[in-house]
């Protein structure tokens, strides 16, 4: 799945601003950013809400 969002971001930005818009350096420092920092910070975030939704509906049942 990454891969493929990979290709589609890379085809993306290849369209709106020319094959010389990365220059030397490619993309894989904006791709690195991701997967360091963006990521796991999305899971954490997700995981918290799910964690939350779920006691909320527990709180429901026992009512």
């Amino acid at each position: 799945m990454f891969a493929i969002l990979h290709n589609l971001a890379y085809g993306l930005l290849m369209l709106m601003f020319g094959q010389g818009f990365w220059g030397e350096t490619g993309d894989e420092p904006v791709f690195f950013i991701l997967a360091i920092i963006i990521c796991p910070l999305a899971f954490l975030v997700g995981s918290i809400g799910s964690l939350v939704v779920s006691g909320k509906q527990k709180k429901k049942v026992k009512k």
